[in-house]
């Protein structure tokens, strides 16, 4: 991208290192946060996910319902998106989480399918 027509830039190591610009930056964000175990960093415990820990739960319904409860404050915490739908299913072997949004300065829509296993 030689000219300046996006909003958000950064940098992924996924994969080798590149640059992302907006939606493909924000979904990278959004991996990382999941991929960060809920109080692993010191200077913000509240950052991260608490999946990983649920998957090795029994799986019942209150479980499905705390990993879907831990999508939606994760997705909530992420300003430039809006969730417009998240659907979590239970698998042999973890969770399928299904999210629908849009990226708020485009209106974008965007999807992310997220496997969780053990």
């Amino acid at each position: 991208m030689s000219e300046k027509n996006w909003t958000f830039k950064g940098f992924s190591s996924v994969g080798g290192l590149k640059e992302l610009y907006d939606i493909n930056l924000i979904k990278q964000d959004i991996m990382n946060h999941f991929n960060t175990q809920q109080g692993e960093l010191d200077w913000n415990p509240n950052y991260g996910s608490k999946i990983q820990s649920l998957i090795f739960e029994l799986q019942v319904g209150s479980t499905r319902q705390e990993v879907e409860s831990d999508v939606r404050r994760v997705m909530n915490s992420e300003g430039r998106v809006n969730t417009k739908s998240i659907s979590v299913e239970e698998l042999d072997h973890g969770y399928m989480c299904n999210i629908e949004g849009t990226y708020v300065q485009t209106k974008e829509v965007f999807e992310l399918e997220l496997f969780f296993n053990k």
